[in-house]
């Protein structure tokens, strides 16, 4: 690719082989300047056809990523594209969106950037439907939500699902993942990037032309291109305020929860306490009935042996008198 200067550079410099001779005739004169212009003309322009610029670029949703680089020549606009896509439903999207504005992709090539972006715009809104779908699902199961805000019914395989607190826990945490990690970080700033970008790689190819000496754009060509990508980005962020807001209804049923699970392994370790407790009170209530009865048990023992022994003593005197 040559830059605007080299490309001036190239023009002005006239060949040599058609340097001009002094001693020729007037008519010799111009017709040698006009030829050498020519040709000087005809490379020029065979030099600035070859000028383009690329754009590559790459839109997650994970599984869902879009990649295409485009190839624009700056002096007819013409576009070469190399899209794809992980699943053929987004590919057929796109393809669709380009059939039905065929007529934008004729004024400006980059109207295709304005596409990719409204279609990721509604694939991230199916996404945070099916976290909403999640969050409003644990509400509903652990009865922590306002009446208004529960579901009316809930499918038998995600109630059984959350059935137990293990099983919550592990969707909790699924979720949590989704709205951090995966979506409120990255794809979320992906996407407020990706919208800058197009504004610049307008403004960017702009001025290439211009600076090539190319007449430039419509001006309500660009307006239009530009105000579709703020739209679209002005969407995103009440995608993004929907994302914050799930975190924090996520974050506080994850705090509530944990604090009531706190409460009942407390419980039911004071139930644990309180049985202790009790059996420690009926041991120490058969030690004090063992020492009250057992010096008794001990006379009532030996009492036997005591008469036996008071009874012979007797004999042996009664014969010892006689």
């Amino acid at each position: 690719m040559c830059t605007a200067k080299e490309t001036k550079a190239r023009f002005w410099d006239i060949d040599s082989s058609f340097a001009v001779d002094a001693d020729l005739d007037d008519a010799s004169f111009r017709n040698q300047v006009v030829v050498g212009l020519e040709y000087n003309i005809k490379r020029f322009k065979k030099l600035i056809r070859s000028i383009w610029i690329a754009i590559l670029f790459r839109l997650p949703r994970k599984r869902r990523d879009v990649m295409a680089i485009m190839r624009i020549q700056l002096w007819s606009g013409n576009c070469v594209t190399l899209l794809t896509c992980n699943q053929q439903d987004d590919l057929n999207d796109l393809r669709q969106r380009c059939v039905e504005g065929r007529h934008l992709l004729k004024t400006h090539p980059l109207y295709l950037l304005s596409f990719v972006y409204e279609q990721r715009y509604h694939v991230w809104m199916d996404w945070l439907c099916l976290l909403w779908q999640q969050v409003a699902e644990l509400e509903a199961v652990t009865d922590m939500a306002r009446p208004l805000w529960k579901l009316p019914d809930l499918v038998s395989d995600r109630e059984e699902m959350a059935s137990t607190a293990d099983k919550i826990f592990s969707q909790m945490h699924g979720t949590n993942v989704g709205l951090w990690l995966c979506h409120g970080r990255s794809v979320m700033a992906s996407a407020r990037r990706f919208g800058t970008f197009c504004s610049e790689v307008v403004d960017e190819l702009e001025r290439e032309r211009r600076s090539c000496g190319f007449r430039p754009v419509h001006r309500r060509t660009i307006s239009g291109l530009q105000e579709s990508f703020k739209f679209t980005t002005t969407r995103l962020e009440s995608v993004t305020d929907r994302v914050t807001e799930l975190k924090d209804r996520l974050a506080g049923h994850m705090d509530v929860s944990y604090n009531l699970i706190a409460q009942s392994n407390n419980d039911i370790n004071l139930a644990i306490a309180k049985m202790q407790s009790y059996d420690s009170r009926t041991v120490k209530g058969i030690a004090i009935l063992t020492l009250l009865f057992l010096p008794s048990t001990l006379i009532a023992v030996r009492s036997p042996w005591t008469a036996y022994e008071i009874v012979l003593l007797t004999e042996c005197t009664d014969s010892m008198v006689n």
